[in-house]
């Protein structure tokens, strides 16, 4: 405990500065009153105590505290403060402050202090002293007296007319207070902290915001880089389909050639054909016509002349002619046979070639229309559109890296400072509510030592009254001459054993009250206890559920441990979801385009199909399905007319050609028979040359429809290499466009889902990230509350198991009333 012995005041305010007028106050124990008229210097010993202890001056600096110069008419003045006191470890120390002031020339006064110094004295004799020079003085004798300097200023050395201090304004008695319980430091603390929260949330959404914006960049450079692929992919497949196209079309070109040999040929072979056919129909058709007259003779001379007839030369001439004539038409029949099946394979290869050529001009135009999207999307020159795309991509991939390298590392260098901050923040929390607490337990231990002091003055009154009447009374019964001995010594045994017992009720009511101060505390930090159950049971009803779904249950603290592990693992499972999430959203994008692309293939094909459809209309005037029946019906119409044009033809040809022979020779053109007369000759050279001549208007009517036919049968045999197009389009590609879109719809239709299931568990991953990001925000109170409460426990059981050991039975207002009634007992034994 701090004692303050002696003070010695010289040069200060009204005390003179010669040693003759130096003032002494000793302080007595327990308490020193000064009192006196006004001026007396009761405010400077005051002042001069405040000076010594906490360095404060009055208003006017060292001028208004150092002894007037006028008053004391000497060009310099002396001052010094000293005083001696016991410390708080029980060491006697003098803690000496010196000042002096001197009139400057032109009448300026100067006012400066000396150097200090503190002579502490240990208890076995050692003598150590301290200079100001070489520490701070007004800090030693803090640290000597264990009060703070505030406490010293604003409540033991408080001037009177300052002591209303705890009436003044809510501000200024809050800065008081704060300098008084030494809380300047955790306000200015907890204002740097709030304000660099500010910044850190203000921060923190700038990176958020940057965050999301680079965010949107990787997914356009992502959505870039599929269309990228996309378009190299589909560059490549037209290049090789081009490449194989160009092939065939040199192919075909080459069987196009041929064909059209074979076809010149088959031509011309065919109206050879004709020609014969038409020959040979005319003579079957004079074969019937002729009318043979009955023979005259005998059948014996029929016979005879038939074997002369077969046994002629004539005869086995024209037999021989007739079997070349059939030899000749059944190889001209096998060569058209074969000719028309070359001319079908011509035409089915023809109409592949004409097929082929319009896909590779379809495909070159895709292939203009993707290199100038390239161009105006993508900014490209050309022609290696590739080579480009790969530098602008290891250009944007290069910049992405480094942005995310940079995020990266930001996004970690504010989460530990956040995390700092937080502990710190936390940790000042705990440590204003432990001061807080402190403050309490002293501002209690304060008032009952103030009560205890009070109690003391009064039975230290009590005491000396009662002693001075002891006196008294032991001098009047000394000056008796009489007095009964035996009697006197049983009133002053009684006296003792009043006075004993007066003593012993005295410790037990000192007992009592050290019980009831122990059971306040008890009772205090109880309710503090609670109230910090309380506040951590409402923190962990708060995060109840964040707690059962992270952790799986309610542990018991600390958590932070537990919190820190469960967030490392959450944001590594997030990571892989995301991965896998991004995986899925790329196949299902890739998917959709292809999907779209199919669509647009098919509608592509639909539309060509239309057009081959409305071109076969253009040409034959009826649909796709009439053309090939049509065909075959003009086909065998135009055979049918060639063939009654070649029989006219021969007819006309044959019956000129009798005609001339009947009138040359005179003889009939079939059997040879001698006309017996010219006339019958001329006659039926005439009838011969009438048919003839009969014959130009029906030739030019089959010439003209078979004109006619032939342009049909060619406009119907384009139109049939636009059926087979057709055909091959409806049942080849659209066939496969249409399966490769309903494997790309179940393809997209399943990836949906499982893109539907990702975002599902990656919503319930950032929903526990969240509310693990919750409890992270309170675990550093929680344990901090927890750990308090543990203390606390610990305090707790320790004032217990000291309100054991200490005895009591009674209150304390049972013992000062019996206290009371006891002294009463006593009074006539300390009375004259």
């Amino acid at each position: 405990m701090v004692l303050l012995h002696q003070l010695m005041v010289r040069g200060v305010r009204s005390v003179g500065p010669s040693e003759e007028e130096t003032q002494v106050i000793r302080f007595l124990d327990p308490l020193t009153i000064i009192s006196g008229p006004n001026g007396s210097g009761k405010t400077t010993l005051i002042e001069a105590l405040n000076y010594v202890t906490t360095g404060a001056l009055p208003a006017g600096k060292l001028a208004s505290f150092v002894h007037s110069l006028e008053a004391s008419n000497k060009p310099r003045v002396d001052g010094m403060v000293k005083l001696q006191f016991k410390d708080c470890k029980g060491r006697v120390c003098v803690a000496t402050k010196r000042v002096n002031a001197t009139m400057k020339k032109g009448g300026k006064l100067q006012c400066k202090s000396d150097e200090f110094n503190i002579q502490i004295t240990t208890a076995d004799g050692q003598v150590n002293s301290l200079s100001s020079k070489v520490a701070d003085f007004q800090k030693e004798v803090v640290n000597l007296l264990g009060v703070p300097a505030s406490i010293l200023d604003n409540v033991i050395f408080c001037h009177q007319e300052e002591s209303q201090w705890p009436l003044s304004e809510p501000k200024e008695l809050k800065q008081r207070f704060d300098h008084i319980f030494q809380l300047t430091r955790f306000v200015k603390a907890l204002d740097v902290m709030k304000k660099m929260k500010k910044d850190y949330e203000g921060e923190l959404a700038a990176l958020i915001e940057k965050q999301a914006c680079k965010e949107m960049v990787v997914k356009s450079k992502k959505k870039y880089l599929q269309q990228r692929d996309s378009c190299e992919q589909l560059r490549k497949e037209s290049k090789e389909k081009i490449s194989a196209l160009e092939e065939k079309v040199k192919e075909c070109g080459s069987v196009i050639a041929k064909a059209n040999e074979e076809l010149v040929k088959l031509e011309a072979l065919e109206r050879k054909a004709e020609v014969k056919r038409a020959e040979l129909h005319v003579l079957k058709d004079q074969l019937t016509r002729i009318r043979v007259s009955p023979y005259p003779g005998s059948e014996s001379e029929l016979r005879a002349e038939i074997r002369e007839m077969d046994s002629s030369s004539e005869f086995r001439e024209l037999e021989a002619q007739r079997d070349r004539l059939k030899m000749k038409i059944d190889s001209i029949s096998k060569d058209i046979m074969r000719i028309k099946r070359e001319k079908d394979e011509a035409e089915c290869e023809m109409r592949k070639v004409m097929s082929c050529e319009m896909v590779r001009r379809d495909l070159e135009k895709e292939v203009e229309v993707a290199e100038r999207e390239l161009r105006a999307t993508y900014q490209l020159i050309g022609p290696d559109y590739v080579g480009e795309l790969q530098k602008k991509i290891e250009l944007e991939e290069q910049e992405m890296k480094k942005l995310k390298e940079s995020s990266a590392s930001e996004r970690e260098k504010e989460q530990t400072r956040l995390d700092v901050a937080q502990m710190k923040c936390t940790k000042l929390s705990c440590e204003m509510e432990s001061a807080s607490s402190a403050m309490e337990t002293l501002n209690r231990e304060i008032k009952t030592v103030e009560r205890k002091l009070q109690d003391a003055a009064v039975s230290s009154n009590e005491i000396a009254g009662l002693s001075e009447k002891i006196n008294t009374l032991e001098t009047r019964m000394s000056t008796m001459p009489d007095i009964d001995e035996k009697r006197t010594e049983r009133l002053r045994t009684q006296r003792q054993r009043l006075q004993k017992e007066l003593e012993a009720l005295r410790q037990s009511c000192s007992n009592a009250e050290e019980f009831e101060g122990t059971e306040r505390e008890v009772q205090r930090k109880s309710s503090k206890k609670t109230e910090l159950e309380h506040e951590l049971e409402d923190l962990l009803e708060k995060h109840s559920d964040a707690f059962v779904s992270t952790l799986g249950k309610n542990t018991n603290g600390p958590w932070s441990a537990s919190v820190n592990s469960s967030l490392k693992s959450g944001e590594e499972s997030n990571k892989v979801i995301e991965n896998d999430l991004k995986r899925c959203e790329r196949d299902l994008d890739r998917a959709s385009q292809s999907l779209k692309q199919s669509s647009a293939e098919e509608e592509k094909l639909i539309n060509e199909v239309e057009q081959l459809r409305k071109k076969i209309f253009d040409l034959c005037g009826c649909s796709s399905q009439e053309v090939a029946e049509n065909l075959s019906e003009t086909r065998h119409l135009l055979s049918k007319a060639r063939k009654e044009l070649s029989s006219l033809s021969t007819k006309a040809m044959l019956y000129e050609s009798w005609s001339e022979e009947t009138k040359a020779r005179s003889c009939c053109p079939l059997c040879e028979r001698k006309f017996s007369s010219k006339a019958g000759a001329n006659e039926l050279s005439g009838k011969l040359l009438d048919m003839s001549l009969s014959m130009p208007d029906d030739i030019e009517r089959l010439e003209k429809q078979v004109a006619e036919a032939e342009e049909r049968e060619r406009k119907l045999a384009s139109a049939v290499v636009y059926v087979d197009q057709c055909k091959k389009i409806m049942e080849e590609k659209v066939r496969q466009v249409r399966k490769q879109m309903s494997e790309s719809r179940k393809e997209e239709a399943a990836l949906t889902t499982k893109v539907g299931e990702l975002r599902d568990a990656m919503e319930k991953a950032l929903i526990t990230h969240r509310k693990l990001l919750e409890i992270k925000a309170d675990v550093s109170l929680m344990d901090s509350l927890f750990t308090s409460i543990q203390t606390l426990n610990s305090e707790l059981e320790e004032l217990n198991r000291s309100l054991s050991r200490l005895p009591h039975s009674r209150s304390v207002q049972d013992m000062k009333k019996e206290l009371a009634e006891k002294e009463v007992v006593i009074l006539p034994f300390m009375s004259p």
